[in-house]
């Protein structure tokens, strides 16, 4: 049988021969990687310390070359499932965990999906759609961004997310866009550096934007100019991506001027004018505005 003929296989591994080596590394790609589940369990139950590095080690080795090819014709368009985000994230997954089998995966999504699914209908406008999700996202299903700066490997693992409800950003928005697709939300990402934002986009138009940093808060896109610079963007990078006059951006040079023409405090113009030109973050300014002392204006 097949698994015979893989423990046989197995007990090469550490044979030193080349030949050898390339011959059972040919056998074991034209198996497939459905190897991979039998080699757990052959690791599982060895006795032996040594032996079971050496299989730990094949089994890291097979599952990155089997996975690694997956992903090569899923970017092509050549696999055989569908090019779905669900199917890119779990190809990611099960390359950096080869335990995170298609059936591990899809437990832990569709335990999500499904209270998603009992709350579909027809009848409700972009807003109403967005809000629903939005509710059980984050309070029914209880998603939680946690790690924001990114200190943490495991915090990005999507199969751990989709399990803890737990992770870092980008983990969050992964899970969150994966779950919108399930269910038909035409969500897409405007892509940023560093990240990206959904937008709800019918009929080719982007209808509002979705902050996944404040429990899905929908806005419009006279504010994506804020958002992007919130995120550490340059203000004239910020305005180039948007594709459009931004409320307020070209009135702002006149009004520091007539601040300076005065000798006028006046420190949101002022705050304003260090985020958009000198580039400062955000959160330094605005931290800034309320440690100012109290006093009559």
């Amino acid at each position: 049988t097949e698994r015979e003929e893989l423990r046989y296989l197995a007990d090469l591994f550490d044979d030193p021969d080349e030949v050898v080596s390339s011959c059972v590394d040919k056998r074991i790609a034209e198996m497939g990687h459905e190897v991979i589940p039998e080699l757990e369990r052959m690791r599982h139950n060895e006795p032996d310390p040594v032996f079971k590095r050496i299989l730990s080690d094949r089994i890291l080795r097979y599952n990155a070359e089997f996975r690694t090819a997956d992903l090569r014709r899923y970017a092509l368009h050549e696999a055989a499932q569908p090019t779905t985000l669900y199917e890119g994230c779990f190809l990611a997954s099960s390359l950096l965990n080869p335990q995170i089998t298609r059936d591990r995966f899809e437990e832990a999504f569709y335990q999500c999906a499904c209270e998603f699914q009992a709350e579909a209908s027809d009848n409700r406008t972009a807003l109403e759609e967005i809000g629903v999700f939005n509710h059980l996202f984050y309070h029914r299903l209880r998603f939680t961004v946690c790690d924001q700066n990114l200190t943490s490997a495991k915090n990005a693992m999507l199969y751990a997310t989709l399990k803890s409800r737990r992770g870092n950003p980008f983990a969050i928005a992964t899970v969150y866009m994966m779950l919108a697709e399930e269910v038909g939300l035409p969500l897409l990402p405007l892509c940023f550096p560093g990240g990206f934002v959904p937008a709800y986009v019918e009929d080719g138009k982007e209808l509002f934007y979705v902050n996944l940093l404040q429990n899905g808060e929908v806005f419009p896109q006279t504010r994506l100019k804020d958002y992007l610079i919130g995120q550490g963007m340059k203000a004239e990078d910020a305005v180039k991506e948007i594709g459009m006059v931004v409320e307020g951006m070209n009135a702002l040079p006149a009004a520091v001027a007539l601040c300076e023409k005065f000798g006028m405090d006046m420190p949101l113009i002022n705050a304003v004018r260090l985020v958009v030109y000198e580039n400062a973050r955000p959160s330094d300014v605005v931290r800034e505005l309320m440690n100012r002392s109290l006093k009559t204006e």
